[in-house]
């Protein structure tokens, strides 16, 4: 079956790689889920604590081969129809490429809004400490409040918009001061997303052409993507090590050959599939009274609360209760977006919640196409990366959670814009009188 799936994604990537197409979002679904779930292709998995593999069972590959033809037809859909639901139109590919606006209140108000992001980051080295004398980076979650989560935010907010936008150096070094210190706290995905974001700002989503052909043309820029994606595979194992400054600790790791094969074989890619493998292995699941109250986060301000007065406990916190053995130790399992949707009603769920995912994603690229304001467009450039990249690590309440978050950003950074205007417009006004 592992032959299958192998197959599959085979033809996915051929198709993405030789048919001229724009570099679009479902270009970067299909890579990330080849990439998180390519243990399917080996046919086996490393559990959590064993040194021997384990071999996938059958459901493992059905559910992620109903995922792969679904994304494919969706990318077709997308590559050569323009549809319409309720008179919206949909499937982006077909569509013009909007080049962004920048205008100087636009800079000036990300400007303002990364010294609050530093104004966060004081008051985070504050309440962590010396991160560099121990570092646990559960521990660091679990003393986290709003001050430090909207710092994360922040942070990748400005680092996208400053490296989307022309010249700007003094943005683009504040914006490294934010997602340096964010990168430091662990959160190496923010990074990741942030660099997907540019990427397909700066040389996506305009030329229709095999993608083979975009390699060629950008050939420094495909060589440092897979540099980098290696770098944040193998910097895991060496990161707490690093940050603490036991650096003969990282040496001694960085220069085996059996460090490399270890982390391979124990990566977040093994790691995803395992949490699937055991959704399905125990018949995991979760019922759809406890999916649906987890949109109760969304609420703003009542999420929490409500959250807990009725005793919801989220798919992941779950999973890292029943098969998460080092959960003591500081190691989080992530969750799976397929082994979560898996868990409701099995294949029909899905189906429906990956294709309100894919709906989403297009809804998400047009909005990113047709906007003029670069505001809004780094807003966009965050949350489909996390749409499609991230998703296979977290669940659609978690996307949507977080989504929110940064739609808050984008709020905070308009009305700083406004004021902005208003106060120099006035000025100005007061001068000619």
């Amino acid at each position: 079956m592992n032959l299958v799936i192998f197959i599959a994604m085979f033809l996915l990537a051929f198709y993405l790689l030789v048919q001229p197409r724009k570099l679009d979002y479902f270009t970067i679904f299909s890579f990330s889920t080849m990439f998180y779930y390519f243990p399917a292709v080996l046919g086996k998995i490393r559990l959590i604590g064993e040194e021997k593999t384990t071999p996938l069972i059958f459901d493992v590959y059905l559910i992620l081969l109903v995922f792969i033809v679904l994304l494919f037809g969706f990318i077709l859909l997308n590559d050569h129809y323009t549809f319409k639901i309720k008179d919206r139109k949909l499937g982006v590919n077909l569509l013009d490429y909007r080049e962004k606006e920048e205008d100087y209140f636009s800079n000036l108000a990300v400007f303002f809004l990364e010294l609050l992001g530093l104004v966060l980051l004081v008051y985070a080295n504050v309440k962590f400490g010396d991160i560099t004398a121990s570092f646990n980076k559960m521990e660091l979650l679990a003393e986290s409040n709003k001050g430090t989560e909207y710092l994360k935010y922040i942070a990748l907010y400005s680092f996208v918009y400053s490296f989307m936008a022309k010249r700007q150096w003094l943005l683009k070094a504040l914006s490294l001061i934010l997602i340096g210190y964010t990168f430091l706290l662990g959160h190496r995905s923010f990074l990741v997303i942030g660099l997907i974001g540019i990427v397909m700002a700066r040389v996506g989503m305009r030329e229709r052409r095999p993608l083979i052909a975009s390699i060629n043309k950008h050939l420094f820029l495909s060589f440092f993507s897979i540099v980098g994606l290696f770098f944040f595979i193998f910097i895991k194992g060496v990161s707490s090590a690093l940050i603490t400054g036991q650096y003969d600790l990282v040496w001694s790791r960085l220069s085996s050959l059996d460090y490399y094969i270890d982390t391979l074989l124990i990566s977040e890619p093994n790691t995803i599939t395992v949490n699937l493998y055991h959704v399905v292995n125990s018949h995991m699941t979760f019922g759809f009274d406890q999916y649906f109250l987890g949109f109760f986060q969304l609420i703003p301000g009542l999420g929490g609360m409500l959250g807990s007065a009725v005793g919801f406990t989220s798919f992941e916190q779950q999973l890292n209760l029943l098969f998460n053995t080092q959960l003591a130790q500081g190691v989080g399992l992530a969750s799976t977006f397929l082994g979560e949707s898996y868990a409701i009603f099995e294949l029909v769920s899905e189906v429906a919640i990956a294709f309100i995912v894919f709906l989403l994603v297009m809804w998400g690229m047009k909005q990113l196409y047709q906007t003029k304001s670069q505001l809004v467009a780094a807003y966009f450039s965050i949350v489909l990366p996390y749409f499609t990249f991230y998703i296979h690590r977290n669940s659609l309440i978690f996307l949507l959670v977080a989504a929110r978050a940064y739609l808050y950003i984008l709020l905070l950074t308009w009305i700083i814009k406004v004021v902005l205007q208003s106060i120099i417009k006035r000025s100005n006004y007061i001068k000619r009188v």
